[in-house]
């Protein structure tokens, strides 16, 4: 072969590479859920084909090199067809993004003359119940949906919680205080009074024996259920606290507001504390993990004290947050105006179940997995269904 034959074979390899790498490159702005390997080989046969995988990728760089044996010198005899090997490698530079897929609502559900504030389904599956600042409670049988009680007070309501047991709600309310319900009769038991201002904030004690509660002006407390104060801590700058949940032993006491916050209970101090404001906390099953939300979404080791996960999707503020550990699943909702279903492990949402332009104030998932319960300003409560 002469060397002008060789030269010619050499640029045409050259160009093979241009021509793959400009392919390869032309998906990069359609991310896909996997990410395949990242090399490939393209090999100049007498059949010259040549074959490659594409990466889903925001920004690419590919590299090129290429051999060629035997040396391309003047040769006498009967020549020795020399063989071209071309190495490519695509260098990825990605975060691999999901498109979610929004699912149907199931139901709509009247939820009173305000914005709704609050959202819970009775540990035991029966009941889903609503908060309104209009002072009503709705209670919902999760059969049929019909409406089965409505109570009502004087005063906002801006947060709402079940016992364990399913048979107590507590409500927080804008009155400075916590008010409590039997649902079996639908009598109020009792109120708690003479909380520091508007109690924004409410949580049961595992045991069912407490409340903890959040106040506008940033004190954190716990009361007995007669009434009698537990803890009350003033000065802890927290502003308006939006969420306050005990982790699954009732040791640890974590609240949302100007900074998210873990109290031991135990050793009367803070444990841990974030640097950004936060409206909604939930705790991990073995009270390791703290699930925060608010300026973020972000799940944190309270053991090792390093953030676990940051969730990417919300593009407002994130103001409610449920965790279902049996599946591995949590929602957040926002003043974006939607509902985010995400894989705990996973950073991005797999599903957006809300399409309502109001911002979402409060999303619920029922024991078994199987509803989320969505409601904000627009007065909707609105219902999907995510196990058939």
């Amino acid at each position: 072969m002469t060397r002008s034959r060789c030269f010619w074979q050499v640029l045409w390899m050259v160009l093979l590479v241009e021509m793959v790498a400009l392919t390869s490159c032309a998906p990069l702005l359609t991310p896909t859920p996997w990410l395949p390997s990242p090399s490939f080989t393209v090999t100049r046969l007498p059949s010259q084909t040549a074959s490659f995988t594409r990466l889903p990728s925001a920004t690419a760089s590919v590299t090129a090199s290429f051999t060629v044996s035997p040396s391309p010198t003047r040769q006498t005899g009967t020549p020795t067809p020399p063989t071209a090997t071309l190495t490519l490698t695509h260098t990825v530079t990605q975060t691999p993004t999901i498109t979610p897929t929004p699912l149907p609502v199931l139901h709509e559900l009247p939820g009173g003359r305000r914005w709704i504030t609050g959202l819970a389904f009775d540990p035991l599956g029966r009941w889903l119940a609503a908060s309104n600042m209009d002072g009503t409670l709705r209670i919902w049988s999760l059969e049929d949906w019909t409406l089965l009680r409505t109570l009502q007070i004087s005063a906002g309501i801006n947060n709402l919680a079940f016992r364990h047991d399913g048979q107590l709600l507590a409500a927080a309310a804008d009155d400075s205080t916590l008010r409590l319900w039997d649902l079996q009769t639908g009598d109020e038991l009792t109120w708690i009074g003479g909380l520091p201002q508007q109690a924004l904030s409410v949580a049961f004690h595992p045991d069912g024996t407490q409340l903890a509660a959040g106040c506008a002006d940033g004190s954190l407390g716990v009361w007995r259920l007669s009434g009698e104060p537990v803890l009350l801590i003033k000065d802890l700058e927290l502003g308006h606290i939006w969420g306050v949940a005990f982790s699954p032993g009732g040791n640890l006491l974590a609240a949302a507001g100007q900074r998210a916050i873990v109290y031991d209970m135990r050793q009367k101090k803070l444990v841990w504390q974030s640097d950004w404001r936060a409206s909604a906390v939930a705790f991990s099953p073995d009270s390791l993990r703290l699930y925060v939300a608010g300026e973020h979404l972000e799940a944190w080791d309270l053991k090792t004290v390093t953030r676990v996960l940051a969730y990417e999707g919300h593009t407002d503020w994130i103001w409610a947050l449920a965790v279902h550990m049996p599946g591995e699943r949590m929602a957040s909702a926002g003043q974006d105006g939607t509902v985010r279903l995400w894989q705990i492990r996973q950073p991005f949402a797999w599903a957006v179940l809300a399409d309502s332009r109001a911002p979402v104030n409060a999303v619920a998932l029922s024991p078994d997995g199987r509803w989320l319960a969505a409601g904000g300003d627009d007065q909707q409560v609105r219902i999907y269904q995510l196990i058939p």
